[in-house]
């Protein structure tokens, strides 16, 4: 670019002016962000990091998930964050299922970058626990009046979250001729344990 000035009655003098533009250049670090198995019910958060490869502070105006089980997403920290040049912030996202099976979305991150949002995938797997006893019946066979006869039963957790275990009772029909000598009352079992 040029600009000109009068240098009074003799004419013109032309003086070269030159300049660089300097922009902010967001990035998403990791095109995908997966969390491991999440019980339904419950939560964790995922961290998805974003760098500045510009040569101006970046500045996260919003962010939000896009399509697919966007529910199951949920941005928690992002607006107003700033992102000096050469550096990397995170934009903190909680996972939360509400069914099983595999839950996948998009995360839109808006910023101050010329060249417009910055896109990155998000996914996670939700997982219910699944508990059993075994046997799944127990027989006593016949029993004297006044005798006590032990048998034990194993709880297992055959799901993919963890299973507190609240209560432990008796189900017969005639549950006043039975009793619950111990259990694993107020235990999680995680996935595939056993107690």
């Amino acid at each position: 670019a040029s600009r000109s000035e009068t240098d009074g009655p003799q004419g013109e003098l032309t003086v070269p002016v030159t300049g660089t533009g300097r922009v902010a250049d967001a990035r998403a670090v990791s095109s995908t962000v997966t969390t491991g198995v999440v019980g339904v019910g419950s939560s964790t958060l995922l961290s998805v990091p974003v760098a500045n490869d510009g040569d101006e502070t970046l500045v996260i105006r919003n962010a939000t998930t896009v399509g697919g089980d966007d529910g199951a997403f949920a941005v928690v920290t992002a607006d107003g964050v700033r992102v000096p040049p050469d550096e990397r912030r995170t934009v903190s996202v909680a996972f939360a299922p509400t069914a099983t099976g595999e839950r996948n979305t998009a995360l839109a991150i808006g910023t101050n970058d010329p060249d417009g949002a910055t896109r990155g995938d998000l996914g996670g797997i939700g997982a219910a626990a699944d508990v059993v006893s075994e046997p799944a019946s127990v027989a006593f066979g016949p029993t004297p009046t006044d005798t006590r006869v032990t048998r034990n039963e194993i709880v297992r957790n055959d799901g993919g979250a963890p299973a507190s275990i609240a209560d432990v009772r008796t189900t017969a029909a005639s549950a006043d001729a039975f009793s619950v000598v111990s259990a694993p009352t107020g235990e999680t079992l995680a996935a595939g344990e056993s107690a």
